[in-house]
């Protein structure tokens, strides 16, 4: 099962893919930018491209509505 939402101009989808966690992000053209798996270390790289694709505030978003 998945979120998908709004965050600023783009929208984000966050699902458990097989045990693992999937972003997706589409900007508002229905254009998709960015789909990866949440990795192990180094977060930083993939929050840093996502916050340069979109804008920083996206990414915490993000953050903020992971599953724990």
């Amino acid at each position: 099962m998945g979120t998908m939402f709004q965050a600023a101009d783009w929208f984000v989808r966050i699902r458990n893919k097989g045990g693992q966690i999937k972003i997706t992000i589409w900007d508002k053209y229905g254009e998709k930018l960015f789909s990866d798996f949440l990795g192990p270390e180094p977060h930083t790289k993939f929050w840093n491209t996502i916050a340069k694709i979109t804008a920083r505030e996206v990414a915490e978003q993000i953050q903020e509505r992971l599953p724990v």
